[in-house]
């Protein structure tokens, strides 16, 4: 997978059709990453009150249709580790066998599992998520450290929001990006929306010349019109949000 710029949490034939009208607006040779959520619990059937996941057999009828125009990735959510993580993450392109990759909400995965998994499954890429829990501190030199003992990764996602809308510190990114030596591929996440070009403008111009993949999810929602009370995550993707965060990314980051 190239570099891409990515709309998380697809549910809906709707969603569907907005990721359509997205993937339009990404220049090539960017691609559009359009994510579906899936748990350890979402996987074997069993209900979420979590309106950003759905459920096991919808998951596996909305990458097919995603993959016809965009590059799905199923984003993986699981406590389990060692030989079961692998395992699971082969029962999940089981379940859902047209996604092109993987995307490990995990913290600290089993570095063992995750190249079992790869060995076994080449043609899918890997995104790492880097996020705060994972880290023995936010210094450049610790992410690289993190992201350089998975080597297999294709791509590694900063992300310290961890789905919470939580913008991401430009001047952080920057700093991390101008460090970069990984093989893996860097991404950003946290808070990007359709207001987010002056945050990426000041990444670009903090690590000049360094490319970047979006990843956007919380910034791109509104609240559902039933929510459940006390329920996390009652929110769906919004067609107008998501259309204008493109537009940001492209505008500030260039074709």
């Amino acid at each position: 997978m190239e570099s891409y710029i990515g709309i998380t949490g697809i549910v809906t034939d709707e969603d569907v059709e907005t990721a359509r009208l997205c993937a339009g607006l990404v220049p090539a040779p960017r691609v559009l990453m359009a994510g579906v959520l899936v748990s350890a619990k979402t996987r074997l059937g069993q209900a979420t009150t979590n309106r950003r996941y759905p459920a096991s057999a919808e998951a596996r009828r909305l990458v097919v249709a995603l993959a016809s125009f965009a590059t799905p990735v199923a984003h993986y959510n699981t406590r389990s580790r060692g030989l079961l993580l692998a395992a699971e993450l082969d029962a999940l392109l089981e379940q859902v066998p047209a996604a092109r990759g993987v995307q490990l909400n995990v913290v600290r995965p089993d570095g063992d599992a995750v190249e079992v998994f790869q060995r076994a499954h080449p043609e899918a890429d890997l995104i790492l998520q880097v996020n705060g829990s994972s880290l023995t501190s936010r210094t450049p030199d610790a992410v690289r450290r993190y992201v350089d003992s998975y080597p297999t990764a294709n791509h590694a996602l900063l992300d310290m929001s961890g789905g919470r809308g939580t913008a991401i510190d430009p001047t952080w990114a920057a700093a991390v990006l101008r460090h970069w030596t990984s093989a893996a591929r860097p991404a950003l996440a946290g808070g990007l929306g359709p207001d987010c070009a002056d945050i990426l403008h000041a990444v670009v111009a903090g690590a000049p010349g360094v490319a970047f993949s979006t990843d956007a999810e919380s910034g791109v929602r509104v609240p559902v019109a039933d929510p459940l009370p006390g329920e996390r995550h009652q929110d769906r993707l919004d067609r107008d949000r998501a259309l204008a965060y493109v537009r940001a990314v492209v505008a500030a980051t260039g074709g």
